[in-house]
This record gives structure tokens, C-alpha cells and sequence, in this order.
């Protein structure tokens, strides 16, 4: 049974250059994916509210991960 991290990403779609990443206490690792599986960014250690700038992706559809041990969480995130 997967854990649930507590990932939001807000706003999403997001329409500005940074888009803002809860997660809860603890959690490892944030890794930004886009639709063809590739990681653009990844962030060690973030806080539990981690503001990461997306001016420098391309619009489109992406996924971040967020992983914590064992647990792993996806929340799919629209930039526009």
C-alpha cells in the first residue's frame, strides 16, 4: 500500500515562473519529470513548502515525485 506524502503543487496549471510544492516532514527527495519520463529537476531534502522555479520548462504536462524510504508519490502538474 503506497503512502501518501501529502504532495499538492499549487497553482496548478501553473501560469507563472514558480510553482509551489508541499510535502511532509521528512520527505527525501522531489523529482520533476516530464511526459517523456525524463527527470528535468530534482531537489534533495526540500522543505515542506519548497518553491521551485518552472520558468525554464517548456509548457506541458510533468509529474513530481516525491519519496520518502519506501514511499513514493506522483502528482501530475500542468505548466501553461
Amino acid at each position: 500500500e503506497a503512502l501518501q506524502l501529502g504532495v499538492s503543487v499549487f497553482p496548478n496549471p501553473c501560469t507563472s515562473d514558480f510553482a509551489s510544492i508541499t510535502t511532509v516532514e521528512g520527505t527525501e527527495s522531489l523529482t520533476v519529470v516530464n511526459a517523456l519520463g525524463e527527470v528535468v529537476k530534482t531537489i534533495n531534502n526540500p522543505a515542506v513548502l519548497e518553491e521551485i522555479n518552472v520558468a525554464d520548462l517548456s509548457k506541458g504536462v510533468y509529474f513530481i515525485q516525491a519519496r520518502k524510504g519506501d514511499a513514493m508519490q506522483t502528482e501530475k502538474f500542468v505548466i501553461k
